[in-house]
């Protein structure tokens, strides 16, 4: 019955998120981690796809050992300075 209510309670906040932002769907994820796992694996959805991300971006600082490990995707950086592409550090 818990898991149920639980259940139910969660569909309903996906129903709530995606009416207030005007899409026709929502998914809760319960971490930050979790939720950039899931969006770096909609772009790259193959195994040994590459990711272009500037190296002050958080998934590049903090998450990528973990989008390597799950996704099989290689992690390629440049540098940014003053919001625009510097010096790109490894060729796509």
């Amino acid at each position: 019955m818990r898991s149920y209510i639980i259940l139910h309670v969660r569909a309903e906040l996906q129903d709530v998120a995606a009416s207030i932002f005007g899409k026709e769907a929502a998914l809760f994820v319960v971490s930050g981690t979790m939720g950039n796992l899931i969006s770096m694996m909609c772009h790259c959805w193959e195994r040994g796809c590459k990711a272009l991300l500037g190296d002050q971006s958080h998934i590049y600082k903090y998450e990528q050992g973990g989008v390597a490990q799950v996704s099989k995707m290689f992690i390629l950086w440049y540098t940014l300075r003053h919001k625009k592409l510097y010096k790109v550090k490894t060729r796509v």
